[in-house]
């Protein structure tokens, strides 16, 4: 599952491919705040120690919160993909997944 710290892909691209369906079984690795924390760690995005000073600090509905918020951007971001794939292309929505956030300030 995911990248690992020296993987090539973008954290961008492995957070669309935190939901697959290789058969008929939908496999979501953000399920839970659990499988949030676990996703992060296993990507390389948050180090394992973070990520276990979390789980000790948080409740479990907190941390359920916080993936339900990472599920519903993911949604979205899916959307975006697939409302300028056919106009980008895939190099143009690679850099587009690993651009940096604009300030706003231009």
């Amino acid at each position: 599952m995911g990248i690992s710290p020296s993987s090539p892909l973008p954290p961008g691209l492995d957070f669309l491919n935190s939901i697959a369906q290789p058969t008929d079984t939908v496999i979501d690795w953000i399920d839970s705040g659990e499988g949030f924390l676990n996703w992060l760690g296993e990507v390389g995005l948050v180090p394992a120690e973070a990520c276990e000073a979390v789980r000790k600090q948080a409740l479990a509905r907190e941390l359920d919160k916080v993936a339900d918020q990472a599920r519903e951007l993911r949604e979205w971001f899916i959307g975006v993909v697939k409302q300028h794939k056919d106009t980008l292309g895939a190099r143009s929505l690679c850099r587009t997944c690993t651009a940096e956030p604009s300030s706003g300030t231009g």
